[in-house]
């Protein structure tokens, strides 16, 4: 446990400018309203939260996809195992160290969009549930993208994600709409980019609790394939 922790830490402190790009996002597009001296409208501030909340779910796919492959090309990768860290302990440290930089950036975001809808007199119970929903989705993603990111090229790894998320998706909206559930990141999106302040979230418990389970098969299954993969080889 304790190598992984220090893996994550390390992963994140490599993240910074990533951090530091998503703080400035927030500062823009939350700032300006929190400054006005005109109450902003109730729509423009629950657009607002929606987007923030779903862009985290295409960050996570785009910043771990990445993480093996430039290890792998700078042979840093080979420097760490060659410590006695074990390659799921490895991959465990990417994965802790991107959900903390996803979660820190989810937590901004819930601050920021509760104190501007402070200013509207709405409460903040309904947004809670948003960003919890939103967290969720995220790690899955995250865990998706882990995953493929392990035998494929970034690139390859963000595309062969969006399609396994998509599949279920599109059999449900053709075919059966409970199948939905199969891999709920879709279903978990569309409740957030459909959220109304004033009414709870529309979203059954149970997907989020499919989605945390499929979390730890995608991981787990990550650390199976990686397991098996020759990384004394180059890659470009």
């Amino acid at each position: 446990m304790k190598q992984v922790l220090l893996l994550g830490w390390n992963y994140l402190r490599e993240q910074k400018v990533f951090l530091i790009v998503l703080s400035i996002y927030l500062v823009a597009g939350t700032g300006w309203l929190a400054l006005s001296s005109e109450t902003p409208q109730l729509d423009d501030l629950s657009f607002l939260v929606r987007q923030q909340a779903a862009y985290a779910i295409v960050f996570g796919l785009f910043m771990i996809s990445g993480a093996v492959f430039n290890d792998r090309r700078s042979r840093r990768i080979l420097m760490v195992l060659s410590k006695g860290i074990d390659r799921s302990q490895y991959l465990g440290g990417i994965y802790l160290g991107s959900t903390i930089a996803l979660s820190a950036y989810l937590f901004l975001s819930w601050v920021a969009s509760a104190v501007l809808l402070n200013r509207v007199g709405v409460g903040s119970s309904s947004l809670n549930a948003v960003m919890v929903a939103a967290g969720v989705a995220t790690v899955l993603s995250a865990a998706i993208a882990l995953f493929y990111s392990t035998m494929m090229h970034p690139m390859l790894a963000v595309a062969a994600s969006a399609a396994t998320m998509s599949v279920p998706h599109a059999i449900a909206m053709l075919f059966m709409p409970a199948f939905d559930a199969v891999l709920p990141v879709y279903a978990i999106s569309g409740a957030v980019l459909g959220w109304n302040p004033n009414q709870p979230l529309a979203l059954p418990e149970y997907m989020l609790l499919i989605a945390i389970a499929e979390t730890a098969v995608f991981f787990l299954l990550a650390a199976v394939t990686f397991r098996g993969r020759d990384l004394a080889l180059s890659v470009d």
